[in-house]
């Protein structure tokens, strides 16, 4: 036998069911708390929400379930656990559409539900990263001059009219409030602030076809890494 894409998917999603079944303890492994060690220890800063997500939903799971795997079923899984991890390091992307597929099976949940949620909270912390993030300024030129044109014609036309200082500096100012609202009705400036997704949730995914995509890479990655470990089919 050879492991297959379905197989791998099929064992870590396994893992997941006989994690949420096995203990309705939580922290550091005991005697009577066989908490697979994968989820015993927080994971690096980067995989942190997703290790989050997972225990709330084996949380919130526990309380609906009654059996208890096995031994064996309790090492199967630690097994499994461990693969995206271990055959999957340097490729979070990967790491992360193997978790939402597998929560997807395990837990029987909705891609799009998990994703749109996801969305959601990212979009949130986007706008939060706004506020402090730099700003890309783009000028239209055409549209500056015609303004700054426009204010220099009544400027000038006032100063002809004066002749104290007090007066001229009055002037002055009242040009350059003109010409930040003269640049503001033809939108002569753009202000941009660049914070995507990606920024605020790194190594994360937002739709469906690049899940699908970065699955497939990382299950033909997690069955080179278990060939090359000569681990047996089971």
């Amino acid at each position: 036998m050879t492991w297959t894409h379905d197989h791998v998917l099929e064992r870590i999603s396994r893992g997941l069911k006989a994690l949420v079944l096995s203990t309705g303890r939580h922290g550091p492994k005991t005697s009577g708390s066989p908490w697979p060690a994968t989820f015993r220890e927080l994971p690096p800063l980067a995989e942190l929400e997703q290790w989050l997500e997972l225990r709330r939903e084996f949380e919130a799971a526990m309380h609906a379930r009654n059996e208890r795997p096995s031994a064996a079923e309790i090492a199967l899984a630690e097994e499994a656990l461990a693969w995206p991890a271990r055959y999957l390091a340097d490729e979070p992307l990967q790491r992360d559409a193997i978790w939402l597929t597998v929560r997807t099976i395990a837990f029987n949940l909705k891609l799009e539900k998990l994703l749109r949620e996801r969305r959601i909270a990212a979009d949130l912390m986007v706008e939060a990263r706004k506020e402090f993030a730099p700003d890309i300024v783009r000028i239209y030129e055409d549209d500056a001059q015609d303004a700054a044109a426009k204010v220099a014609a009544w400027a000038n036309a006032a100063f002809a009219k004066v002749s104290s200082r007090s007066k001229v500096i009055r002037i002055k100012q009242g040009a350059r409030i003109r010409f930040k609202r003269e640049i503001r009705k033809v939108k002569a400036i753009e202000r941009i602030t660049h914070v995507k997704r990606g920024d605020v949730m790194p190594g994360k995914l937002f739709n469906q076809s690049r899940v699908h995509h970065h699955r497939i890479a990382g299950v033909e990655a997690i069955i080179a890494g278990l060939e090359r470990d000569g681990v047996k089919v089971r």
